[in-house]
């Protein structure tokens, strides 16, 4: 008999378990990113409808919530099927006390302070380079908008965001290989308040070729010209010793230096005007 008790409770506890179970869904494209820029999970499907990207948010129940469509977003290439001018942002969480970074489709509370998600969306010219990335809110409304701030125009945007205490910031790199730290990269100072949005460009200037060979020459690429006469670039160790300097012409916005005489590793460069540093940046000989 208590064998027997015991079978009956076992059925029931497992009936009662099965019962428990809902349906199982099936999802053709399903995302749940940690997004660190979102005011909570969001669960969503992504889908592309002739030049139009559809996005649909799911509910705790993983039922169809609303649906945000980004009209005239996929554009022809004529090297690859389709070109999305939906610009991923690289953001950085930490999961397991390890730092992971992701790519994540649109933000909520980096641009805006509303439940509204912000997508960045590239405009791109006939040869398929961009000319400028525009912060667009899910209903329309464009945010901000950035002009490419390259010479030459890049094909793809890589953006990402970090923060510094307080600060955040949004920064664009120029070549497609996000982590190698001798592409040029502008960054620019995100101001979110409840009335406006601020991207706020960062002076900045950069080397390249970097790393450079002891048989090479590096170039800098200034931010603004040099008005002043006297403005000179100045080479230091890390140690802070001056090993050379290389006079700047007037309103020139690209100064070339010589290497030979260098030894390898690290060396800072710094542009002087007015006895005053403007810019300064790193550069590595090997």
């Amino acid at each position: 008999m208590k064998q027997y008790l015991l079978l009956i409770a076992a059925i029931t506890m497992a009936n009662a378990a099965m019962a428990q179970i809902t349906p199982a869904k099936t999802f053709q494209n399903l995302h749940v990113p940690d997004n660190p820029y979102t005011s909570s999970t969001i669960a969503y499907t992504e889908q592309t409808i002739g030049s139009d990207v559809e996005f649909t948010i799911l509910n705790d129940e993983l039922e169809p919530g609303r649906t945000i469509t980004m009209r005239n977003v996929v554009i022809p290439d004529g090297d690859y099927d389709v070109y999305n001018r939906i610009v991923k942002v690289l953001g950085r969480h930490t999961r397991n006390d390890e730092i992971h970074d992701e790519d994540y489709a649109f933000t909520q509370t980096l641009f805006n302070n509303d439940d509204k998600l912000e997508f960045i969306v590239a405009t791109i010219n006939s040869e398929y380079n961009i000319t400028q990335i525009e912060v667009v809110s899910e209903d329309g409304t464009v945010l901000a908008t950035i002009p490419n701030p390259f010479t030459k125009a890049p094909s793809s945007a890589f953006l990402s965001v970090f923060e510094l205490g307080e600060n955040k910031y949004l920064t664009w790199n120029y070549e497609e290989y996000k982590y190698n730290t001798g592409d040029p990269v502008v960054c620019y100072k995100i101001t979110n308040t409840s009335n406006s949005l601020t991207l706020q460009k960062m002076p900045a200037s950069f080397a390249y070729p970097n790393p450079v060979s002891r048989n090479q020459m590096f170039t800098i690429q200034l931010e603004n010209p040099v008005m002043e006469s006297g403005s000179y670039v100045q080479i230091t160790d890390l140690t802070g010793k001056i090993v050379s300097r290389h006079k700047i012409e007037n309103q020139q916005n690209e100064v070339t230096v010589p290497v030979q005489y260098l030894a390898s590793g690290q060396y800072i460069y710094s542009v002087v005007s007015n006895e005053k540093v403007q810019e300064r940046g790193k550069v590595v000989v090997k």
